[in-house]
């Protein structure tokens, strides 16, 4: 209910934005075409917001039990269902075969699947993105290292990035992120009892390293 409460009017309001655009917008100054631009871009900015905080309000309240996941195959699905962004991008996922864990399979898929959109949408300009994801079978547990060659960020404000609503950030009407994606990643994470851990260089990439328990 809070959630339709919340969306509803950001969706009117984007709406309204695009038919102003389609029905003036060619005849407005362009200082007044990019207000409409960042009209837009700010309401995407919330609606996502609301998304993701519903996605992270579900992690843990999920009935569905922890079974076998073969995280290659796990991959494999989340890969065909960002096909779209790899292709807009200009990006590339290069894969290793992964091992197996006990899991909850839907929020490993939200787990990948964030990651992953992260490490392509956050690129550098005219750098197309590569994701490399590797994993190796520790003791008790299977590590999954999930690397990117995006903007990165500087490793003192690791604490800050991967906690919520520390990062608005609206330029231009672009969506620049949260921190939501990666504090759900976190909730994900501690809901298996694993480890998370994040290190990156500014205008260089992100190291996103998984500790997932195998029994």
């Amino acid at each position: 209910m809070v959630s339709h409460d919340l969306t509803s009017p950001l969706r009117a309001v984007k709406t309204y934005a695009e038919e102003l655009t389609k029905d003036i917008g060619v005849i407005l100054a362009e200082h007044n075409s990019e207000k409409l631009n960042k009209i837009e871009g700010i309401s995407n900015s919330l609606l996502k917001l609301v998304e993701d905080l519903m996605v992270y309000a579900k992690i843990g309240q999920s009935k569905e039990k922890k079974t076998e996941v073969k995280l290659t195959n796990m991959i494999n699905k989340v890969l065909f269902d960002l096909e779209e962004l790899i292709i807009e991008t200009g990006g590339k996922v290069e894969a290793e075969q992964l091992g197996v864990v006990q899991a909850v399979p839907n929020e490993i898929q939200i787990l990948f699947h964030t990651l992953i959109e992260n490490g392509l949408k956050y690129h550098r300009d005219g750098v197309p993105p590569i994701v490399e994801i590797s994993g190796e079978k520790m003791k008790d547990s299977y590590k999954v290292v999930i690397k990117d060659n995006g903007r990165g960020f500087d490793e003192k404000q690791t604490e800050k990035i991967i906690w919520a609503f520390r990062d608005l950030q609206v330029t231009s009407g672009k969506y620049l992120g949260l921190g939501v994606g990666l504090r759900t990643c976190m909730k994900i994470i501690e809901n298996h009892r694993g480890s998370f851990a994040a290190t990156g260089k500014l205008g260089e990439g992100s190291i996103f390293t998984l500790m997932l328990p195998q029994k």
